[in-house]
């Protein structure tokens, strides 16, 4: 998956290849899919958002749903785990941008020497799973993980992040080959819980699994790298990954959460950029809410004068 020329063969080989994630699981009901709708990016966002609650990571929100600006990007994509109908776990993988990662807010100064390489990592961010023993989480998580690196391959990523708790972080050292990147802090987004920054770089990757694993058919680097076992989904993704549509992100992210207005002059050109005409969007957006806003207002006053009138 790290080489440029295995990737040009599997694409080559797109066309004659079944497309979309294969279901799994001890039952064969669990599946992993790009959340590209609406509807879709809305469960994964309220699944993020009610397990981050029970954590006490996060506060109830009035729309039970787990985003942020990064989410408005068009190469943001949302994993979105399933098992029978039922959402059972999500992942979301974010580039490298003008809006920066959501981890700059507490280890930008580990990523500034990536960046100051030419490399553009990737963040995985909003890791979240509902109800799923040991082994299932950890299938889910798996199966997930691999569709993510491989949307962000596709995408030109050189390196993946993740911020995990201290407990978890030899989990992704020992069987993922992540290394740490930036020591224990605060993550105060997630309620102040400690958090550790790890790394691994996508170039050599498919050597490093090959080397660790070996090359059997049921060994990680078959899982992440085999033909066999990723045939069709880079096609998959190719299809499946899509922006928002205009009205999704005036809806929750200038509607709902005014995420747009509060963000830094950079972070709204970028984004403005990336949906040609967004810009005079919001602005009649914002003068239409302005407009009722004043027409609501006038109402209460004339309403206010003429019981005064009665008094």
């Amino acid at each position: 998956m790290d080489e440029r020329s295995n990737l040009t063969q599997i694409l080559r080989a797109i066309g004659s290849e079944p497309r979309g994630p294969r279901p799994f699981g001890s039952d064969g009901r669990f599946t992993v899919a790009v959340a590209a709708t609406p509807a879709e990016r809305l469960r994964a966002w309220r699944l993020v958002h009610r397990s981050y609650v029970a954590k006490e990571f996060a506060r109830p929100d009035a729309d039970g749903a787990w985003y942020a600006l990064h989410d408005a990007l068009p190469d943001t994509t949302t994993i979105l785990a399933t098992h029978g109908g039922r959402d059972v776990g999500a992942v979301t993988v974010v580039l490298d941008s003008p809006l920066g990662l959501p981890a700059d807010e507490i280890y930008g100064d580990r990523l500034a020497p990536l960046r100051a390489e030419c490399r553009r990592p990737c963040e995985f961010v909003s890791l979240a799973s509902d109800g799923l023993s040991l082994r299932a989480g950890t299938d889910v998580l798996m199966q997930s993980f691999r569709l993510a690196m491989m949307s962000a391959f596709l995408d030109g990523a050189t390196d993946l992040i993740i911020t995990v708790s201290p407990r978890h972080a030899a989990f992704y050292q020992r069987t993922l080959l992540f290394s740490v990147c930036g020591e224990e802090r605060s993550c105060a987004k997630v309620g102040g819980v400690p958090a550790v920054l790890l790394q691994v770089p996508f170039d050599g990757l498919s050597e490093r699994f090959r080397a660790a694993y070996g090359t059997g058919p049921s060994s990680l680097w078959s899982f992440f790298f085999g033909r066999e076992q990723t045939a069709g989904l880079y096609g998959y993704l190719r299809d499946a990954r899509r922006p928002l549509a205009r009205d999704e992100l005036i809806e929750w992210f200038v509607r709902r959460r005014p995420l747009m207005a509060s963000a830094t002059l950079a972070a709204q050109r970028h984004v403005q950029a990336c949906y040609p005409g967004l810009e005079e969007d919001i602005a009649a957006e914002t003068a239409a809410f302005a407009s009722d806003d004043l027409e609501h207002g006038s109402r209460m006053s004339f309403g206010g004068t003429k019981q005064e009138s009665h008094g």
